[in-house]
């Protein structure tokens, strides 16, 4: 059904409405890929107002005197970005430069609500449908190059591109694999270490050979703070 031509499934005959359904098509905006620039004081986005720079990562096919050519979108700013919100929690993340989305065109131009919330009406003048400058940014779409190296088929993880910190999770379990784990109080303004790779090595090193448990010690449990807490 999705390669079927629009003007066929409309069972559209008519030379000229075949033409107005294709312009209009060719001027409708729904979503596509894009890349992270710097916005206009060079920062790969603004962590107060949560917008990004986005240029759009597929280039535009314009006809002049009817011979096609190649056209690179313009860049586009102040593009909100989406992140997982809800419930009074939310999970924020850092962009950086290069960091590829997904642009979603809104159906109408949605300023005044960006600005004050709740229901508004459109910004007065011309109404604008689908419009380029009505985008929001949808982080980690991402294409084939970039895609994550050893994803977790198991349980969800939060992880580093790299895979060299990640919290795992799978049903009863919780595994931290990180250099170092620290607790912060709320508003407090020093971390407390929890445990370190080199607080690991000297307690099984200098302390652990030199413990003697006494008869009827119960075993230690099979999820240990050695085998929770990795160290890479």
């Amino acid at each position: 059904m999705s390669n079927i031509p629009i003007q066929h499934r409309l069972r559209v005959s008519s030379a000229p409405t075949k033409l107005a359904l294709k312009q209009h098509a060719a001027d409708l905006r729904v979503s596509i890929p894009g890349i992270v620039v710097p916005d206009s004081d060079g920062n790969p986005f603004n962590p107060t107002k949560q917008t990004v720079s986005v240029q759009p990562a597929v280039m535009e096919v314009m006809r002049s005197n009817g011979t096609p050519t190649l056209v690179q979108l313009p860049i586009l700013d102040d593009v909100p970005f989406q992140i997982p919100r809800g419930g009074g929690w939310s999970m924020t993340f850092p962009i950086s430069l290069g960091d590829e989305c997904l642009l979603v065109f809104a159906d109408m131009a949605f300023d005044h609500w960006w600005e004050s919330g709740g229901v508004q009406k459109q910004p007065d003048g011309k109404l604008y449908r689908h419009d380029i400058g009505d985008a929001v940014a949808i982080m980690g779409i991402t294409s084939n190059p970039r895609a994550l190296a050893n994803y977790s088929t198991s349980g969800p993880q939060i992880r580093s591109d790299d895979g060299a910190t990640v919290i795992s999770m799978v049903p009863g379990s919780i595994a931290i694999v990180a250099n170092t784990v620290v607790a912060e109080s709320f508003g407090g303004s020093t971390p407390l270490p929890l445990v370190n790779s080199a607080w690991l090595l000297w307690f099984t090193t200098y302390v652990l050979p030199h413990i003697t448990l006494p008869p009827g010690t119960p075993p230690a449990p099979v999820v240990s703070v050695t085998t929770v807490l990795k160290s890479e």
